[in-house]
């Protein structure tokens, strides 16, 4: 928590790439907070900006899990929104967990999620003067289609996901044109882990923190 009261508030939205979990099967081990990019990325911004970790193992866009409940990002969206309000910028990253086996979606539905999302962000998002934060649209990482321990037993959670992963950035970038947003492809400066093919490694948390730490100066200084 940032006690500066004229701190510049940033909500990071998403899954675990935001809560920061280290890659492997054991889904309650993440990097500590200076290790993961959402903290990095507040130490490089420094006192006057206060970055908010909003990440869930598991989120979707506005899919419900058909095994726990609290992973669909369009529900949670509207309370997280009012609980951190005021806020200057939104970054928000979701879509990776959409590619999972079980959910069956198309990059297209996919997208469709994060038009949910964007429209709850300017319905809910807004301040006391009516402004709605600034926002940075984020899109997966290129899915590697590996084996994973999961209930007792090896399968491969993403399967059929990379393909479309690799759709996803274009798909993305054309949201955030049509918004008038800011948009970091992740796909183009980070790769997955080759220990699950879904998680990062410590350095590539270290490249996004410095990526979006010169969005967010640009974004926050206008």
């Amino acid at each position: 928590m940032n006690t500066n009261p004229k701190a510049k508030r940033i909500l990071c939205y998403g899954e675990s790439i935001v809560w920061g979990r280290i890659p492997g099967d054991d889904n309650t081990v993440r990097y500590q907070i200076n290790k993961r990019w959402t903290g990095i990325l507040q130490n490089l911004l420094g006192n006057g900006y206060e970055v908010i970790e909003e990440g869930l193992n598991g989120r979707t866009t506005n899919l419900e899990s058909p095994h726990k409940t609290g992973k669909n990002g369009a529900k949670y969206l509207f309370s997280c929104l009012e609980t951190h309000k005021p806020l200057d910028l939104i970054i928000l990253s979701l879509g990776k967990n959409d590619l999972k086996a079980k959910y069956n979606t198309t990059p297209e539905s996919i997208c469709d999620g994060i038009e949910a999302c964007l429209q709850i962000i300017y319905e809910e998002g807004k301040t006391i003067s009516e402004e709605t934060p600034k926002i940075i649209l984020v899109s997966p990482c290129i899915i590697q289609e590996k084996e994973r321990l999961r209930f007792g037993k090896k399968e491969i959670d993403f399967l059929g996901a990379k393909g479309k992963s690799e759709k996803l950035g274009k798909m993305y970038l054309k949201i955030a044109e049509k918004h008038n947003i800011d948009f970091l492809d992740l796909a183009q400066y980070v790769k997955v882990s080759e220990i699950d093919g879904v998680h990062l490694d410590e350095n590539e948390h270290r490249k996004i923190a410095d990526i979006m730490y010169q969005k967010v100066i640009k974004l926050l200084s206008i």
